[in-house]
């Protein structure tokens, strides 16, 4: 896919082969936000890129999954900060295959908390739900986090806190 152009970054799209105009499959709607490389037509979700490298990491092909995380770290980086010029990071719905363009609304909950999960899987060498260890962060690191998510997420990121960080 990256030597036809199709694939900008060295991450899964969320579904290939495109669906591509003229195909059984292309429905005339797509034209607006499906494009090939788009949406729900293989653009990068942060968040499935994240379950991609924690079963990397269940499968132990531990050097695969750190360099995907490096990768989805450098979109983290680049992503979206409108909502706050002074954050160097965000947490975007989704990328355009085609040049690795942050798109869709910034920071998304479950593309925060997979991107999250995924690194402590790489540093732990295991997928740290499955084995039943528990998952830190520390409380400066959550409340950046926790400030920078929309009012309506609120709530939702206060409640997994509960089961997320242990003492």
């Amino acid at each position: 896919m990256k030597k036809k152009g199709q694939l900008a970054l060295d991450l899964p799209p969320n579904f290939f082969p495109f669906i591509k105009p003229g195909e059984p499959d292309w429905h005339s709607r797509y034209k607006k936000f499906n494009m090939p490389g788009e949406y729900h037509n293989g653009g990068i979700w942060p968040f499935i890129v994240g379950f991609y490298i924690t079963a990397l990491v269940a499968a132990k092909k531990y050097q695969l999954a750190e360099e995907k995380l490096l990768v989805l770290t450098e979109v983290v980086k680049s992503s979206n900060t409108k909502l706050n010029k002074k954050l160097k990071f965000g947490f975007n719905e989704w990328l355009k295959a085609q040049n690795g363009k942050p798109k869709g609304q910034n920071w998304q909950t479950w593309s925060a908390a997979l991107y999250l999960y995924a690194a402590k899987c790489v540093e732990e060498r295991t997928t740290i739900w499955v084995s039943k260890k528990h998952f830190k962060i520390s409380r400066d690191e959550f409340t950046i986090i926790l400030k920078n998510i929309r009012m309506s997420n609120r709530e939702f990121i206060a409640s997994l806190e509960f089961s997320m960080i242990q003492s």
